[in-house]
């Protein structure tokens, strides 16, 4: 037993230590021997006993030899023993006395001239031994402000065979003894460790004896001045409480065993597992639990429809509490307790059994014998074969017609028989588990990413798809994509329920085009209107706006006008890149630029080539798909941000709105034209009337102090092509000015004042993008509005405006943009080339206003 030796151990030291502060001979030898039969001849404390019975023993032999000196009143004898006896600190020794006495009679006795000899001689052998002794002292404390312990414990044998008194010896060592209890102390907490993770790594569990042993070794250290912050106290401390736990879990799971109830098991299993127990008790109950488990039905979240409305806070935390849960390495989809045996799952197999058992949770691209779990009945496990055949059908190991019918089926049989869908999710599971063919891997992730999207995982096994999930949203590309959206979709139906539709077989087909994607939408602000929305291949903008509007709770008629553009942000270089794997190579043509209706690549340059006009946020068309534009912007390397704001802006169309979402919106779309200098300002006054109403429309207070102003970012509402023009300072103190007109006005006054303002200004309502005439020539504005399209230079003047009804036709590559126009003042028509790298953006935005001018 470890812990009676650390007993015995620990006593022997004490009683070296105990012996060797009262300098007692006989006990000091005795405590030795014990010490050396324990083995412990090597530890400090015996080596220094060893020096201390030698000095000991030195001493008695020096009073001996004084004492017989003094019998004999042997002068110079007596003047040679007292010496020796001064340089090993017997000063106050009562022999020394006498024989001092003794020595003083016969020197009385004796010349003057002998008497100072002498006299002198142990003078000096007195001096020799202060300064020898006071060198020991300062090496000490030395050694001690380092808590350099072993170097203070050769100096402490030094300074015993030294001579140096006791009561010297112990003041100075005081805080060495501490610390060296405290070392022991953390010793032996180290070793009632160890000794207790020995016995919690049995099959057969802990006992409360065992437990009693650490906590009494625990309750000792309490008891010195070992502070409980010292790490190694601070876990056993902890591992204390970790194996106490671990006893209310025997013995919950020896109560649940006994209650027999699949409830009971599953708690105690769960709790079990949270401490990552291995004994031979959850094995047993996870058996019990198994065939408790055999013919309980299985349980499928309510269809969304009748799980009532759950509120976004709500929804964040359980959607936090599952992930947090699910991260739990217990919750591995190769641990859950349905799986069949091995022996089961290769039963009736005659050839390679033991093969084909070491497969079961990976990928193969052959039929599986049986299904994964223990199913009901025949008619269950008949159709599981089936549903493992559409998956390789689907994926393409096994050569099957129509593979979207089959991926249909799958899903099908999901929604219709809720005893199969934890064989589907872990069917595809194992066929993502070291399948090392890209192809096959993309087609098992869309599987997955539409199985999730049409019923969840029982409540059984909805953690074990959760970690599987997470365990593969770090994954770069494809899978990556594929894990991410799966996990947001799995997470939504998890709480708010099935959704209970199945895809179609176009929808099906689109998963072949595009990958999935989860879209972050702001608006112009940076206010994010949604989070992560999982959009599935299918979806286009059109569908995508729709959905925006309902979540704004947009009514107004002219929601129709609104769009999503997408954003380059500032830092375009993005390392990850979507793998192309799984798409087809036509679906790669088009990516590259030889699909006429898809958006352009950028034009490819070489180091020497003249780089293109910068790009302005663009305009999708309804018909695209977030997908593709995912896609291509990942493959340029290109960071961007997809914004909600208006797109189109017919005549008469700025009238005042009854719906409070719509007026919120055209401010902020305005304040966005302002600041950013698409919408000219060119006097000041209006330019700080214009940023007075923003900041109150802003804030709930409009500041009242310069200093207080420049703390609500200021500067941030005046555009940059004015910012320069005052310092901070005097900005604000003209901004002060103007609040005396916009202080008390409702904000709903103040947003509506804002755009009934700005809307005057000739270039509201326009798109902009940078065009140039030669591909090295500067750089100048074409705008894009109801009225036609306008060219201005860099500030925003005006070179030519070209009406709709002057249009003949236009067009576009990926570097430059064409339009044919009727010139009235040459009275023919001309064809207007132009260099940009948004051509097609810019013709497909004229394409719309062109339909609303014919309409």
């Amino acid at each position: 037993d470890l812990i009676a030796v650390i007993e015995l151990e620990r006593k022997a030291i004490n009683d070296l230590k105990a012996a060797m502060g009262v300098r007692d001979l006989a006990a000091i030898s005795t405590a030795l021997k014990t010490a050396t039969k324990l083995g412990l001849g090597s530890r400090k404390e015996a080596q220094q006993a060893e020096v201390l019975r030698a000095k000991l023993e030195e001493e008695d032999r020096i009073i001996r030899q004084l004492e017989r000196a003094a019998e004999e009143r042997d002068l110079e004898k007596l003047g040679d023993y007292i010496n020796s006896a001064t340089e090993n600190g017997l000063d106050g020794h009562d022999a020394v006395t006498a024989a001092r006495k003794v020595m003083d009679e016969l020197l009385a006795e004796t010349d003057a001239e002998k008497q100072e000899e002498m006299r002198a001689e142990e003078e000096k052998r007195k001096a020799e031994y202060e300064s020898k002794i006071d060198g020991i002292k300062a090496e000490i404390s030395e050694a001690l402000k380092a808590e350099d312990m072993d170097k203070v414990s050769d100096l402490k044998s030094k300074a015993i065979e030294s001579g140096m008194k006791k009561e010297d010896l112990d003041s100075l060592l005081g805080a060495a003894e501490a610390m060296e209890a405290n070392k022991e102390m953390l010793s032996e907490l180290s070793a009632a460790m160890e000794t207790m993770k020995q016995f919690a790594e049995s099959k057969n569990g802990i006992t409360d004896a065992e437990v009693k042993q650490l906590q009494e070794v625990i309750d000792r250290a309490r008891q010195t001045e070992l502070s409980e912050n010292v790490p190694l106290f601070k876990e056993a401390i902890e591992y204390l409480s970790k194996v106490e736990k671990q006893l209310d879990i025997q013995a919950q799971l020896k109560s649940a065993m006994e209650e027999g109830t699949f409830e009971a098991l599953k708690d105690a299993l769960e709790a079990a597992g949270d401490l990552e127990l291995d004994i031979d008790l959850v094995v047993e109950a996870r058996e019990m639990m198994k065939d408790k488990g055999a013919d309980r039905p299985v349980e499928i979240r309510k269809q969304a429809d009748e799980v009532g409305e759950i509120d976004e806070d709500e929804f964040e935390r359980r959607r936090r509490q599952n992930l947090m849960m699910a991260k739990n390495e217990r919750f591995s989809f190769k641990k859950f307790y349905k799986i069949r045996s091995n022996g089961d799952y290769v039963k009736g197999v005659y050839f390679n059994k033991k093969k084909i058992a070491d497969g079961k949770l990976a990928y193969q691209k052959t039929i599986i014998p049986k299904s994964i779990l223990n199913l009901k009945t025949k008619d269950l496990n008949k159709m599981a074969l089936g549903i493992n055949k559409s998956i390789l059908g689907y994926c393409g190991e096994q050569p099957m017609q129509f593979p979207a019918t089959l991926a249909q089926d799958i899903l099908i049989k999901g929604l219709e028989e809720n005893e199969l869908v934890d064989e589907i999710f872990i069917q595809l599971c194992k066929h993502l588990t070291n399948n090392r063919k890209p192809e096959s891997v993309g087609r098992a992730w869309q599987l997955l990413c539409m199985a999730v999207g049409t019923f969840p995982p029982s409540g059984d096994f909805e953690h074990y798809l959760l970690n599987f999930l997470i365990e593969h949203i770090t994954v770069p590309g494809l899978v990556g994509n594929y894990a991410r959206y799966s996990l947001r979709r799995l997470e939504g139906m998890l709480i708010r329920g099935a959704s209970g539709f199945v895809p179609t077989i176009d929808e099906i087909l689109a998963y072949k085009e595009r990958p999935p994607v989860l879209s972050t939408i702001e608006l112009v602000d940076g206010t994010h209107l949604t989070e992560d929305l999982p959009i599935p291949p299918d979806l286009n903008v059109t569908r995508v706006l729709e959905i925006c509007t309902h979540f704004l709770n947009l009514e107004d008629d002219r929601k129709e006008s609104f769009g999503i553009f997408v954003q380059d942000d500032e830092d375009d270089e993005d390392e990850g890149e979507l793998a192309a794997s799984a798409y087809s190579a036509m679906r790669q043509q088009q990516e590259a630029g030889n699909d006429e209706d898809g958006p352009p690549p950028p034009p490819g340059a070489g180091n020497d080539a003249p780089q293109p006009p910068p790009r302005t946020p663009r305009p999708l068309r309804g018909k695209d798909y977030m997908g593709d534009v995912v896609v291509q912007m990942t493959r340029q390397r290109r960071r961007t941000t997809f914004v909600f704001k208006r797109k189109i802006f017919t005549a008469g169309s700025d009238y005042k709105s009854k719906d409070p979402v719509y007026s919120r919106l055209m401010y902020l779309q305005a304040a966005d034209e302002v600041i950013s200098g698409n919408v000219v300002v060119d006097k000041e006054a209006d330019l700080l009337f214009l940023t007075a109403i923003a900041i109150a429309a802003d804030s709930e207070e409009f500041p009242s102090k310069e200093e207080d102003l420049l703390e609500a970012s200021l500067t941030e509402y005046i555009p940059l092509a004015w910012r320069s023009k005052k310092t901070d300072a005097n900005w604000a103190r003209a901004v002060i000015s103007q609040r005396g007109k916009v202080i008390r006005k409702p904000a709903e006054y103040l947003e509506t004042t804002y755009v009934d303002i700005v809307s005057k200004y000739p270039l509201w309502g326009q798109c902009f993008f940078y065009v140039r005439k030669e591909i090295e020539g500067s750089d100048m504005i074409c705008g894009v509005s109801h009225k036609g399209i306008h060219f201005y230079s860099l500030k925003r003047k005006q070179l030519q405006v070209y009406n709709f009804a002057e249009l003949e036709r236009w067009g576009g590559s990926s570097t430059q943009f064409w339009v044919l126009v009727n010139d009235k003042t040459k009275k023919k028509k001309v064809r207007v080339a132009l260099y940009t790298s948004q051509a097609r953006d810019m013709s497909n935005l004229i394409l719309d206003y062109a339909k609303l001018t014919k309409k």
